[in-house]
């Protein structure tokens, strides 16, 4: 044999041997590295998720509280929120809602501005009261006007006196 053709088989055989080897030893390896990579990807996924579940869990107690602690419902609308607020407010401090009427609305360009129409009669005081609980305490909006008079009742020789607010609140559009 020839040295030259003695060499090419050794090449061929090194060829040979190098495909043998990738088939049956390396390639397995290859795919188990690839396995072992993606369950490390999943598994730091996974402690990220929980982090962010228990941040998650943290912030619904904390707007759960802070709706409770403004006595707001959140499956119901604004409107019946400030509503049910007027109504209990009315009946602990002797108020009388006279008018509650649907809000005027009007589209500006980034927002959207609702105006209540509310007419309550009381005592000045529990009326100053339910002002400040409706502007500062529960912020359903800002007092655009307030106006007091008073009224004469016929049937019990008293005046009354009434306040007509208009509540306002502003929405920003999400366009």
């Amino acid at each position: 044999m020839n040295m030259l053709r003695k060499n090419g088989l050794y090449v061929l055989g090194f060829l040979v041997l190098c495909i043998l080897a990738y088939q049956f030893a390396f390639s397995k390896t290859i795919q188990e590295l690839k396995k072992n990579r993606q369950i490390e990807n999943n598994q730091s996924l996974q402690q990220n998720m929980e982090l962010n579940l228990t941040k998650l869990k943290q912030q619904d107690v904390y707007y759960t509280e802070l709706l409770n602690k403004h006595q707001l419902n959140v499956s119901g609308s604004f409107q019946n929120n400030l509503l049910q607020f007027l109504t209990s407010y009315a009946k602990e401090n002797d108020l009388t809602i006279v008018s509650f009427k649907d809000p005027h609305t009007v589209e500006l360009e980034k927002a959207i501005q609702e105006t209540y129409p509310i007419e309550l009669k009381g005592e000045y005081l529990n009326l100053l009261g339910t002002l400040h609980q409706l502007e500062a305490v529960k912020k359903f909006g800002t007092i655009n006007s307030c106006n007091f008079w008073t009224k004469k009742n016929f049937k019990t020789k008293k005046k009354e006196l009434f306040c007509k607010v208009s509540l306002q609140r502003i929405i920003q559009n999400q366009n």
